[in-house]
């Protein structure tokens, strides 16, 4: 699962590590960020699978911490052989998906997501 930690001042320290009930793939390419409501976003690969790249999805946490995500939506499944780059040394080089995920809240409100697939970077806007 991925887990959360939480600084109230800048990053200097830091509270105790969260469990969250959000899957880790093991691709461990994932970004949060604490929204303008106080809930916080995640954008990540939505799987269990420890290779697997697709989907690429957000959540949407109901509590500050971050701790549970009631609200997932996948933003973008890997179409085998239009979408998605491959793993680089994985045996299996037929894996598509999304790579480098980001996501940042402007102060109007909208969040936008951005995250890599095969040869360019493709934003969206939430």
């Amino acid at each position: 699962v991925i887990r959360m930690k939480l600084s109230t001042n800048g990053g200097k320290t830091w509270g105790p590590s969260l469990r969250t009930d959000l899957p880790c793939s093991g691709m461990v390419h994932f970004s949060a960020t604490l929204l303008l409501s106080g809930q916080v976003a995640i954008v990540f690969h939505n799987t269990w699978h420890s290779s697997a790249k697709s989907p690429i999805s957000i959540a949407i946490s109901n509590d500050f911490l971050g701790k549970t995500f009631p609200y997932v939506r996948d933003l973008e499944i890997a179409d085998q052989g239009k979408l998605g780059g491959t793993q680089r040394g994985h045996k299996d080089t037929n894996i598509n998906g999304f790579d480098f995920p980001t996501l940042v809240q402007t102060p109007n409100g909208l969040i936008h997501v951005a995250y890599a697939t095969k040869h360019y970077v493709k934003a969206r806007k939430q």
